[in-house]
């Protein structure tokens, strides 16, 4: 995902205990432009031991495919 990724664009974090939930958007490079996602997040002593992703996969298809094509295509 990293040859496609602009930059993240945080819209909320909340914590409750040791979960936090990082909502943002994932600005990419490609047709599918930002991408709405949520991360949630388990911290155990100031280290994240646990990282869970969730974003639509639809909307998310076009940068699959970009990166498909950009390997493809050697770059």
């Amino acid at each position: 995902m990293l040859p496609a990724h602009v930059g993240s664009e945080i819209r909320e974090i909340y914590v409750r205990g040791e979960r936090v939930c990082v909502v943002y958007d994932f600005v990419t490079d490609t047709a599918a432009g930002a991408v709405w996602c949520i991360e949630l997040l388990t911290v155990d002593g100031g280290v994240i031991t646990e990282i869970e992703l969730l974003l639509d996969r639809v909307a998310f298809a076009p940068v699959n495919q970009a990166l498909e094509e950009r390997a493809a295509a050697g770059r």
